[in-house]
């Protein structure tokens, strides 16, 4: 009976064992099944944080970057944010990257992400600007807007009780509305808002109608560089941009910076002290007077130059007139030097450029010639030819009434006075106040209009720049202030609309003062209308079809696995 007992007990702890012995097997076996499943989930976070860091990094040859990305949301020119899929067809995993761009860098930081399993791993790599196709339109903020200052020392008019606007509603391109170096001084507040059908304020198309790069919180820093290079090819300073003028348009330029002729390698020069007059027949790129030549006032009409009194030649001991006339592509010139009235040597040659000297003043009417033409005062009239250059060593005016110019003129002079109703410039023309003590004053009344759209104006001021005005007038086209400009006046008022862009690379004395119903409105159009016709001079807007961004350029492709992984899974 204790034997039987004995067997039963051993029978019972037996068993109980061997249950103890499946159950444990059958933990193990489950947990074994969960840490395989995790594993599992963190092998596929991992790869979804490897596609995330490998997604840019052939950006050069693939054409890729965050900033023109439309998987991602960048608020500035130094952040994205882009959500990227490895399996379009799935939302899991997902690969959240995050990338920072300062200092031609890209710092990259991925999260795969797997269920509940995390991944991150960071990269840093080298970049290289390249304009690529923008796959992030409407998305990207442009790289201009209605106004690019490094800063603005005062501002009114854009309050909430006004009906005047700075605008950047263009449908054809995403952009603030101010970008500036600094924020707007205090007390001098605006109304801001997104775009609608009446605007008022600073209004804008994208998320921040006003964009502040100052360097903090890791956002760009506004500089004069940046500014030039922006709006001109190949310019990243005052002195780059007197190098274009020289280059394109042969203007020549004093210790001052002030424009005072033409440059040229092949150039005559006709005095009141000469022995001789030019060689019949021959041929100059310029035609020069010399600086203190006595021509009188020249008169330009028609197609044809005609001093209004001749001038005393001692060397030859005759009196000559000359005259000029645009054959469509130089200009017969003409001396007849008379002896008591009577004609002794009669000489023709030809110029592409006529430089008259400081004490000319050049008057000009209903005129058809081209090429160029420089003296100490310019007095604008109706201008209809072919493409014109004008120096105006001292000033150049637009003070009568209805003047109309319809062929491209590009104006350089110290100073400028234009002061006219129902002015209308209808070509790509130039207006620039150049020199250390320049002034250009613009005051337009009238309906008076400045550029088009499709034949946009570009204005420049290098020291003094004052516009104003009242009435239904319009400025299309580019408005720049240099780096040395001393004070930029901009008040407005009535219907004055400029349509396209007004930027200034100075730090001192930028106003902006505007009433009634005045508009500054970005127009990308406007902007690369002004591009195609200044080819080479002006930079074309960065929105639309391609946009000139970092992308990632490798020239060791082993670099692509050079990565540290950073934060732990989680199961």
């Amino acid at each position: 009976m204790n034997n039987k007992g004995f067997a039963l007990v051993s029978v019972l702890v037996l068993g109980f064992v061997i249950s103890l012995i499946g159950g444990t097997a059958f933990l193990v076996a489950k947990n074994g099944f969960l840490t395989t499943g995790s594993q599992v989930r963190y092998n596929i976070a991992e790869k979804a944080a490897d596609y995330g860091i490998n997604y840019y990094i052939d950006g050069y040859t693939a054409n890729k970057s965050p900033f023109a990305d439309s998987q991602c949301n960048c608020p500035n020119s130094n952040y994205c944010i882009c959500t990227l899929k490895p399996n379009p067809n799935s939302n899991d995993p997902v690969a959240t990257v995050s990338i920072i761009s300062l200092n031609n860098t890209f710092i990259i930081h991925s999260t795969g992400t797997y269920q509940e399993s995390k991944v991150v791993k960071i990269a840093s790599v080298n970049t290289v600007l390249k304009t690529i196709p923008n796959t992030n339109k409407g998305k990207t903020v442009a790289n201009m807007g209605a106004v690019m200052m490094m800063q603005i020392t005062n501002i009114s008019g854009l309050g909430a009780s006004a009906s005047a606007s700075t605008t950047a509603c263009d449908s054809n391109c995403t952009a603030a509305a101010m970008i500036l170096g600094s924020p707007l001084p205090q007390g001098q507040q605006v109304t801001t808002s997104q775009c609608k059908n009446n605007n008022n304020g600073v209004v804008s198309n994208s998320d921040s109608p006003i964009l502040i790069k100052d360097g903090s919180n890791g956002t760009e820093q506004l500089t004069p560089d940046k500014i030039y290079s922006t709006y001109f090819n190949e310019v990243s300073s005052r002195s780059d941009l007197f190098n274009k003028f020289q280059n394109m348009y042969g203007i020549a330029f004093n210790g001052n910076n002030e424009p005072v002729g033409f440059n040229s390698s092949n150039s005559i020069t006709i005095t009141d002290q000469q022995s001789s007059l030019p060689v019949n027949g021959s041929s100059y790129d310029l035609c020069n007077f010399g600086q203190n030549a006595n021509v009188g006032t020249v008169n330009a009409s028609g197609n044809t130059i005609t001093a209004s009194s001749s001038w005393n030649i001692s060397g030859l001991n005759c009196q000559a007139q000359p005259t000029f006339t645009w054959n469509g592509s130089k200009y017969v010139g003409m001396l007849n030097c008379y002896m008591n009235g009577v004609p002794v040597i009669t000489t023709t040659f030809y110029c592409n450029k006529i430089d008259f000297g400081w004490n000319a003043t050049l008057s000009i009417s209903d005129f058809s010639g081209g090429g160029g033409l420089a003296a100490g005062m310019i007095n604008m009239g109706d201008v209809n030819g072919s493409p014109l250059t004008l120096v105006g060593k001292n000033q150049i005016n637009m003070t009568s009434d209805g003047i109309d110019i319809n062929s491209p003129v590009y104006m350089f002079a110290k100073n400028y006075n234009i002061n006219a109703n129902s002015l209308e410039i209808e070509s790509s023309s130039i207006i620039a106040s150049l020199g250390n003590s320049s002034n250009l004053n613009i005051t337009l009344g009238g309906d008076s209009n400045i550029g088009t759209q499709d034949n946009p104006a570009l204005i420049i001021s290098d020291n003094n720049i004052n516009i104003q005005g009242n009435g239904s007038n319009e400025i299309n086209g580019l408005i720049f202030s240099t780096g040395s400009n001393n004070n930029f006046n901009l008040s407005i008022s009535g219907n004055y609309t400029i349509n396209g862009s007004v930027g200034s690379a100075s730090g001192s004395n930028n106003k902006i003062n505007m009433s009634g119903n005045s508009q500054i409105n970005f127009n990308s159009s406007v902007i690369q209308n002004l591009s195609n016709n200044f080819s080479g001079l002006v930079n074309p807007p960065q929105c639309g079809a391609t946009v000139t961004v970092p992308v990632v350029n490798l020239i060791d492709n082993s670099l692509k696995i050079n990565f540290k992984t950073t934060v732990q899974t989680l199961y």
